[in-house]
C-alpha cells in the first residue's frame, strides 16, 4: 500500500507503508482506537498475529477518545500476556497515548488510573517493545472492526 502524505502544499512525500512481520517467536499486537467526533463515542480495536501473519485472536469496545486508544493498548497487553506471549511488539497510531505509557504521567491526568495498569503490565516479566506506526500498516483487518464498532454505534 503507498500513503501520500502532504508536508505542504508544494512538497508530497510519498511512503510505502505495510504490515511488518515480527522475528520468531515473537507476537504482534496492532491495535487502533478511532473517534466519529470530539468529543464523542469513539471504538477501539486490537488483533495479535503470530510472525507469519496467522490472526490469533482480536478485541474491542466502544469510550471515548483518547481513552479508546489507551484500552486497546491496556487490552492488547492484556490479552497477550494472559495467553502466555512472553515476547511482544505493540504497535500503535497514536503518538499521544504511547508518550504517555512511556513517561512519569501525573496523579491528576484525567486517564491516570488506565495509564499506571498499562505501566504495571509492562513490568511484568516479559518482553514489551512499543513502537508508533501509520494505522494503514496494520492491515485491512483492523478496519473491518472498525466498521461493525460504527455500526454498533449507530
Amino acid at each position: 500500500m503507498v500513503v501520500h502524505l502532504f508536508k505542504d502544499a508544494t512538497q508530497k512525500l510519498i511512503r510505502q507503508v505495510k504490515w511488518i512481520p515480527p522475528f520468531d517467536n515473537i507476537m504482534k499486537v496492532n491495535v487502533d482506537g478511532s473517534s466519529f467526533s470530539n468529543p464523542g463515542k469513539s471504538s477501539f480495536e486490537g488483533l495479535i498475529r503470530k510472525n507469519n501473519g496467522d490472526w490469533l485472536l482480536d478485541f474491542y469496545g466502544i469510550t471515548l477518545c483518547l481513552a479508546a486508544e489507551l484500552y486497546a493498548i491496556f487490552l492488547g497487553l492484556r490479552i497477550a500476556y494472559a495467553a502466555g506471549h512472553m515476547n511482544i511488539i505493540h504497535e500503535s497510531d497514536s503518538r499521544v497515548a504511547l508518550n504517555l505509557i512511556t513517561s512519569d504521567v501525573q496523579r491528576r491526568h484525567p486517564h491516570a488510573p488506565l495509564i499506571s495498569q498499562i505501566v504495571q503490565l509492562k513490568h511484568r516479566d516479559w518482553i514489551v517493545n512499543f513502537h508508533h506506526t501509520l494505522v494503514k500498516a496494520m492491515n485491512v483487518q483492523i478496519g473491518l472492526l472498525s466498521m461493525v464498532l460504527f455500526l454498533q454505534m449507530l
